[in-house]
């Protein structure tokens, strides 16, 4: 990663690292916790129908 993709990318990472989500299954994820030993990336899927 570039140096300026890593200036932006951790702020962000910082700013939503406490927030918590419903995983696949219904349990709760804490998405600090997802990126903690390694890259992660994160994907929005909306269901239109």
């Amino acid at each position: 990663m570039s140096d300026a993709a890593q200036s932006t990318a951790a702020p962000a990472a910082k700013a939503i690292a406490d927030v918590v989500l419903p995983d696949q299954d219904g349990n709760e994820v804490r998405l600090g916790d997802l990126w903690r030993e390694r890259p992660v990336a994160l994907v929005w899927l909306r269901h239109y129908g």
